[in-house]
């Protein structure tokens, strides 16, 4: 999702809505966007967190003599 502008420019254009449906005090990306580095994952990461409990694993990937770092995330669905 780092390098597809055309979908984190659609979740950014959902924030309107999502201050309508949710409570977004928990959700720094959609009172202040401009502040978070990457507000499209918050508000991803905020709002799959009322369904699912969401763990995370540093995750490094070796491209040629390049390291890069990411973050593996792993989702677990609640019990209702």
């Amino acid at each position: 999702m780092d390098n597809d502008k055309e979908k984190q420019e659609k979740i950014i254009e959902l924030i309107q809505d999502i201050r309508k449906y949710f409570s977004f005090n928990s959700i720094k990306a959609v009172g202040e966007p401009h502040r978070i580095k990457r507000p499209w994952l918050s508000i991803i990461k905020q709002i799959t967190k009322l369904k699912y409990t969401i763990t995370t694993k540093d995750h490094r990937i070796k491209i040629g003599d390049k390291v890069v770092r990411s973050i593996q995330y792993s989702l677990v669905a609640l019990n209702d």
